[in-house]
């Protein structure tokens, strides 16, 4: 490949990277923000904690639902099966809904008894039923770690086309997926930290797994 080729190649590739990055930094501060917001949520002051409360009141909410049935459900599948677990309650605002539960909630459901929910930001986020305890966190965090992930590939790209000379070899794949592989681990983290709150463990982590491969990455591509 001849130098005009190579030099076509890295703009090329400058160009595609940059407008990842700045696709992933436009759409992350939304999920962050949320994830963050969801991390630090409190109780709602228990006077609010009502029916008629705000569907976008960012604290957590406590109602009580009675339960009308609940169904498991089976799927096969080329893997293997899944089982789906959903109980079908009554909201005190009179509405009804099918929420998806796990295991141990839907053995000690029964017909007519009484389900507590948390609620943030007007989704359940947790359904409890006599001490036994489902909940997931708001999809803000698995969306977070998605652009995280995807502004990290574009960030590769623009430091390759900076720092590598336009050569395909077996080397740049294997610092792609090296660099992929630790982004993928990063992102995943960097999500966990943020429900969490950024506490110390996580964040430490973080740096410990993330950070310095990625320099000795970069080290190593800046050698070649």
């Amino acid at each position: 490949m001849g130098s005009g080729a190579r030099v076509f190649v890295r703009l090329l590739v400058l160009l595609l990277g940059a407008m990842l990055l700045t696709l992933a930094v436009g759409q992350v501060d939304r999920p962050y923000r949320e994830t963050v917001a969801y991390a630090g949520a409190g109780p709602c002051p228990p006077s609010a904690s009502t029916a008629a409360a705000p569907p976008q009141r960012p604290c957590l909410d406590s109602l009580t639902a009675e339960v009308l049935d609940k169904e498991r459900t089976y799927r096969s599948g080329p893997h293997g099966g899944d089982t789906t677990h959903r109980v079908k309650l009554l909201l005190p605002s009179g509405d009804t809904v099918w929420r998806k539960v796990g295991k141990p909630v839907y053995e000690v459901a029964e017909r007519g008894g009484h389900a507590e929910l948390t609620v943030w930001r007007g989704r359940t986020v947790g359904v409890a039923v006599d001490g036994e305890y489902s909940g997931s966190s708001p999809n803000a965090a698995r969306e977070l770690a998605m652009w995280a992930l995807l502004g990290w590939s574009g960030a590769g790209l623009v430091l390759w086309s900076a720092l590598g000379d336009g050569r395909p070899r077996l080397k740049l794949f294997v610092q792609t997926v090296c660099w992929l592989a630790i982004g993928a681990v990063g992102c995943l983290l960097l999500a966990l930290s943020a429900q969490d709150g950024f506490r110390i463990g996580l964040t430490l982590a973080l740096t410990v797994i993330v950070v310095l491969p990625a320099l000795y990455t970069l080290i190593v591509v800046r050698e070649t």
